[in-house]
């Protein structure tokens, strides 16, 4: 998936703007340029700071490029918390005074279908997605999970978790197939198992 960024010029502005833009770790982004002069963002965030290798001209389109390469420090990718966002700042080489920030989030993925065991008589909660773009919407189908158990979310940010108290006469085995959106329009699909004991 790739989104892009704007650059635009109000009538009679001395700088261009750029709109803030959400993306995930492995999203690629270029620069979409409405204005008539050409530009060369520049990363500010990162160690070491990653180099942008796209100067775009008046009205068109630079290559593609990643953003979270600017998360990245000498040991990898810095670990993004669930729902939160790193901002990744840039600055117009060309134009002083230009700048902009892109937010980079977890890369959205499900968990592994087989979910962690649940135990009669405590309670339960397992969240159901890894990264993405908060804020998300879900469906939950084909379902024969205990009603001691439901799919909800708790907080924007978490995303969608499934919780509750398996009742003493859940035992067994479960499952139910999940879809989730992220505000982004990144989609992910899994058909989850759980052992209820």
């Amino acid at each position: 998936m790739s989104d892009h960024v704007t650059i635009t010029r109000a009538p009679g502005a001395s700088n261009a703007s750029f709109t803030p833009i959400n993306c995930t770790l492995s999203e690629m982004v270029f620069w979409k340029n409405e204005d008539g002069q050409p530009h060369f963002p520049v990363f500010s965030t990162g160690n070491p700071v990653p180099a942008l290798t796209y100067q775009v001209g008046p009205h068109s389109n630079s290559g593609s490029l990643q953003p979270g390469l600017a998360t990245y420090g000498s040991n990898g990718p810095a670990p993004i918390p669930q729902g939160q966002g790193i901002p990744v700042t840039y600055a117009c080489s060309l134009h002083a005074g230009e700048s902009g920030t892109i937010t980079v989030y977890g890369d959205f993925y499900p968990l592994p279908n087989q979910l962690p065991p649940a135990t009669r008589g405590t309670a339960y909660q397992q969240s159901l997605i890894n990264g993405g773009v908060p804020n998300y919407t879900y469906t939950v189908s084909n379902s024969n999970l205990p009603l001691s158990l439901k799919v909800g979310i708790s907080s924007p940010a978490q995303g969608p978790v499934l919780s509750g108290t398996p009742g003493p006469n859940d035992a067994g085995s479960y499952a139910f197939d999940f879809v989730c959106d992220d505000s982004d329009g990144n989609n992910i699909t899994q058909t989850y198992l759980l052992t209820i004991s």
